[in-house]
């Protein structure tokens, strides 16, 4: 079964690689579109639960570095501690932040040769003599990159924390002025300008389309979804989390990286070997299969499941059902993987096996051995 085994149709042409067939193709795409849920899922949960970090501590009515100015002058009164506080702490912050993103900037533009400069060695340290700077290595520009990135992150955290008062259900309390969902999108934007000014110049097209594309995606889903604040970050990354991690089993399957049943393997004739594999992935399919059954009746129950009970999480108002909709969706993808494995198995097929370590060592070593021999073949031809 050529469609699921990753044997290849046959070259149009002689020595040319042979097509993927369409199943082959379908499940690249399919697992394409996997690895980019899962690496947008989980920057997503850092960049969330990290403004969430951040504003707390932005709000607080303490200071850590109030704490620390007050502890290294002996200060322990109250009212000298609050003036620390409010009127020390953001300087001292500001000043070590400034000169902590200048530092990094200069350490790393020293790593980086400029257009038309030589290339920079990292062995040759931190006074990299491939670098040319001025004024005996002070770096100028680093200093200007890092007071642009603090006025930025300046900028960033005052409409965080611009707040006023305003009378809601609960009384008078302090609300932002400034909806979360217009951080967010100042954020993808920033991120998606920096992702198309790094790719090649011949690269950005593409990549601007497919930016653009996820920025509007994500723009939409901001301005219509996110709640105001910015704790409901936990409720939205648990979603995603489990997302996360069932789409981890399905990923597995297809690089052949899944736990197996081996016990048959020691006790199966070498011959025999392709059938006991065959076997030991339609045990798992079998397994994945009676979970994706479960997990179908678990959300979509006609009295008991989760989209019939109607339940919201409390904070972001997404129904339960999305979250626990991975259950069923990834492993149904599972068992499909794990039949197609199967089938390729007990045909001699290599889809769903694993390339182990040793045998990628063994494979870079055959490959320098044959470069190296082609190379003193070439050069004894040359003479």
């Amino acid at each position: 079964m050529s469609g699921v085994s990753g044997d290849a149709s046959p070259a149009s042409a002689e020595g040319a690689a042979p097509a993927p067939s369409l199943l082959k193709r379908i499940d690249d795409a399919v697992f394409a579109v996997e690895q980019a849920v899962i690496a947008a899922f989980l920057s997503a949960i850092a960049l969330m639960v990290f403004m969430d970090v951040v504003y707390r501590r932005l709000i607080a009515p303490d200071s850590k570095v109030g704490g620390i100015v007050a502890s290294f002058l002996g200060v322990d009164d109250p009212a000298a501690r609050a003036n620390l506080d409010a009127n020390v702490a953001p300087w001292v912050s500001m000043v070590v932040g400034v000169l902590a993103l200048w530092l990094a900037f200069w350490g790393a533009r020293r790593q980086v040769a400029e257009p038309g400069e030589p290339q920079a060695d990292p062995k040759a340290g931190y006074r990299d003599p491939a670098r040319k700077t001025s004024a005996g290595g002070f770096d100028s520009r680093a200093l200007i990159y890092a007071l642009g990135t603090a006025g930025a992150l300046y900028g960033v955290g005052s409409l965080m924390t611009w707040r006023q008062k305003e009378m809601t259900e609960f009384g008078e309390e302090m609300v932002s002025v400034v909806p979360s969902w217009v951080i967010y999108v100042g954020l993808a934007a920033a991120l998606a300008i920096a992702y198309v000014s790094s790719r090649a110049p011949e690269d950005r097209t593409k990549a601007g389309a497919q930016a653009g594309l996820g920025f509007v995606a994500f723009a939409a889903l901001a301005v219509s979804a996110f709640p105001d604040g910015y704790s409901w970050s936990k409720e939205l990354s648990l979603v995603m989390l489990l997302w996360v991690g069932f789409l981890g089993a399905s990923v597995c399957a297809y690089q052949g990286k899944h736990l197996r049943i081996e016990s048959l393997q020691k006790v199966v004739p070498p011959r025999f070997s392709r059938y006991s594999d065959a076997l030991g992935h339609l045990a798992s399919a079998a397994f994945c299969g009676f979970v994706a059954y479960l997990g179908y009746g678990y959300v979509f129950g006609e009295q008991v499941g989760l989209r019939a009970l109607g339940g919201v999480y409390e904070m972001t108002g997404i129904p339960q059902w999305i979250g626990a909709l991975a259950i069923p969706v990834t492993f149904l993808m599972t068992t499909i993987r794990f039949v197609a494995s199967a089938v390729s198995a007990a045909g001699g097929g290599s889809y769903g096996k694993a390339v182990g370590e040793v045998d990628e060592v063994l494979e870079e070593l055959r490959a320098e051995a044959e470069a190296s021999s082609g190379g003193a073949k070439a050069a004894e031809a040359t003479a």
